[in-house]
């Protein structure tokens, strides 16, 4: 499954502005069309405003926005009463109010719905101030509002619903659905950004759950679900909040720590053990491979190695059945989590 990476709303908040340029530039073509550029100040102003709230957005996100919306309908006014394109084809509070339906679409792209209502109170109150109060022209100025805010908030509120859509997905793809653990997925995003922030004090620990089969055989796959999500709970529970837990597929999880959080691990699959013998699987127990970022040149060779460990300590703990494996170089030293 292909996961988008930003949601519909990122997407507009990205590309917006450099598509209203067109408006002022269109402007512009339409004046020197008609041999004249009147126009030309205020293209040049709704430019840099644009450039404003781009540079602003990118800084902090959505002041840029809510700058263009203060300054955009003083600027409409602006442009609407200065003759030209503006006063010629988009004329007085009408003109105005259809300007507005526009910039409600702006403001939902980045605002909920009581953010469009607030920007039209406040345009229209601008409107009041700046136009003559004939009661035709008013009529359809509301008429216009109306609409703007019809097609703001429901552009707000679908925005709103990919929004969580996007993050109600993400969550799924990345949830082992048995455990409510981390997959594998996320273990591997977990893994590169704790590497970039820390490549020298990672340790990272591959615990296999041993048991599981013969619990399977003699019990039931229910049974064998129901070890494995004791296993996860009692991992969890005695875990700090600092360390990553995850269930990469079948019986085997990993750990993401620091390297001073190792002890505080070793104690958690203890204690995960100790829980599974207690809710009536004494069989199961738990083989564990443990690597640290200063030994490797890379995070994906990381898991590998912690792989070779937990072979290495699994081999140590049950001789008669382990199946025969090519000894690589990191099992010359035993698996230890100190």
């Amino acid at each position: 499954m292909s996961l988008p990476l930003h949601s519909p709303r990122s997407r507009l908040q990205r590309y917006l502005c450099p598509l209203l340029t067109a408006l002022p530039l269109l402007t512009l073509g339409l004046g020197a069309l008609g041999g004249s550029h009147v126009n030309a100040p205020q293209a040049g102003v709704f430019l840099l405003l644009l450039v404003a709230t781009a540079g602003l957005n990118h800084r902090w996100c959505g002041w840029g926005s809510a700058l263009f919306l203060l300054a955009a309908p003083l600027w409409l006014v602006w442009f609407l009463q200065a003759p030209g394109f503006g006063s010629t084809f988009l004329p007085g509070v009408t003109g105005y109010g259809a300007v507005l339906m526009l910039l409600s679409a702006f403001c939902a792209v980045w605002f909920p719905v009581r953010g469009v209502a607030l920007f039209l109170l406040y345009g229209t109150a601008v409107a009041a101030l700046a136009f003559p109060r004939s009661a035709l022209d008013w009529l359809g100025m509301a008429w216009f509002l109306l609409v703007a805010l019809l097609m703001g908030s429901l552009l707000a509120w679908l925005l709103g619903c990919t929004d969580q859509m996007v993050k109600q997905l993400g969550r799924a793809a990345r949830r082992d659905p048995l455990t409510g653990l981390g997959n594998r997925r996320a273990f591997e995003e977990a893994l590169r950004a704790a590497w970039a922030r820390h490549p020298q004090g990672l340790t990272l620990a591959l615990i296999d759950v041993d048991g599981l089969k013969a619990v399977n055989d003699e019990r039931g796959h229910a049974a064998g679900d129901r070890v494995l999500q004791l296993f996860a709970q009692g991992l969890q529970a005695h875990l700090p909040a600092s360390h990553g837990l995850y269930r990469i597929g079948g019986d085997e999880y990993v750990a993401l720590c620091s390297v001073r959080g190792a002890e505080a691990l070793q104690r958690a699959i203890e204690a995960a053990t100790a829980h599974v013998h207690q809710e009536g699987f004494p069989q199961v127990g738990a083989s564990v491979g443990v690597a640290c970022s200063n030994e490797t040149a890379a995070p994906d060779s990381l898991l590998n190695l912690a792989d070779g460990r937990m072979y290495h300590h699994k081999r140590h703990k049950y001789p008669a059945r382990s199946r025969p494996r090519t000894r690589g170089p990191w099992e010359e030293q035993p698996a230890s989590l100190g």
